[in-house]
């Protein structure tokens, strides 16, 4: 049986670690306590109150620690940032909550604080990066069909000569 599952790994995370990590996760559950915001002063509070917390404790910041600090899943977060059953005030305000921890991201990348492997995972996957454009046409494809009178003359046909070959003109090399 290989030694390669996550259960097992976990029992590898060094004590420091195991400690400094339970610390932070029990400081962001001290803000999901005060349950969900309730308007958008408290929202707004409560984001910077997360930022705060995590410089002053040294808390990696994440999308999910954050939800977690509003007292919603990442699912409700995701919505409030795409306009979904909030006010466009409250979205913009997630929103720029959520290009923040991408900002952070982003630099703690560039100094090497991450894996790159893990970043460029992260900016995909929270960030909306991809490895390619894709140009999609805003307008619809619409398909018409001739009649087969409106066809053009191919080759010479005529009604009166159906067995006409099409004639292919002879190339000007």
């Amino acid at each position: 049986m290989s030694a390669n599952y996550p259960p097992t790994k976990v029992k590898q995370i060094d004590k420091a670690v195991q400690q400094s990590s339970m610390s932070a996760v029990s400081c962001l559950q001290d803000l999901s306590a005060m349950g969900r915001p309730k308007d958008i002063e408290a929202l707004k509070s409560r984001i910077d109150s997360y930022f705060k917390l995590c410089t002053e404790r040294n808390i990696y910041c994440g999308v999910e620690g954050l939800a977690l600090s509003l007292s919603v899943s990442r699912m409700t977060f995701w919505n409030w940032c795409n306009g979904i059953k909030c006010t466009p005030e409250w979205s913009a305000v997630c929103s720029a909550a959520r290009q923040s921890v991408n900002a952070f991201l982003e630099q703690a990348i560039a100094q090497g604080g991450v894996n790159p492997v893990i970043g460029i995972w992260w900016q995909k996957n929270w960030a909306g990066y991809s490895d390619q454009i894709t140009i999609q046409s805003q307008e619809p494809i619409t398909k018409e069909s001739l009649p087969a009178a409106a066809l053009p003359n191919m080759g010479g046909a005529t009604d009166a000569d159906s067995t006409t070959t099409l004639q292919i003109p002879d190339s000007e090399d």
